[in-house]
């Protein structure tokens, strides 16, 4: 699938180039889309309007181009949609087993492995110091 976005503009409008200077938003090429005409010495401005958006399919290149025209934009992506899966599982459980592992670990005197190892290893040095 590929989405295509064209931008739709006013009519432009000739500005001095104080003017052009003046409105900090002729500048945003977000607003405005804006050129100098070096031979007549202007800017010409014109505001854009709206964007238009539509999906087509990736083959289908003569649609595509008629609709992207010069300014528009082409964004390929896949339109698979995968289900999302939720596994319930009881995190409390998990953590009594990482503390009861890791309490055996440092019994035994085992290096530690993960922070709760870290965690017991620490408390039983101190405790025999």
């Amino acid at each position: 699938m590929v989405k295509v976005t064209r931008n739709k503009y006013d009519d432009p409008e000739a500005v001095t180039e104080d003017q052009y200077n003046a409105n900090s938003d002729y500048s945003n090429p977000y607003k405005y889309d804006s050129y100098y005409d070096e031979d007549d010495e202007v800017y010409y401005v014109r505001k854009k309007l709206l964007k238009n958006q539509k999906e087509f399919d990736a083959n289908d290149t003569e649609n595509i181009g008629r609709f992207k025209g010069y300014t528009g934009t082409e964004e390929k992506f896949d339109k698979e949609v995968q289900e999302a899966v939720q596994i319930k599982t009881d995190v409390t459980k998990n953590l009594n087993d990482f503390i009861a592992t890791a309490k055996e670990r440092a019994e035994k005197g085992e290096a530690p492995r993960n922070q709760f190892d870290q965690y017991f290893y620490d408390k039983k040095r101190t405790y025999q110091q």
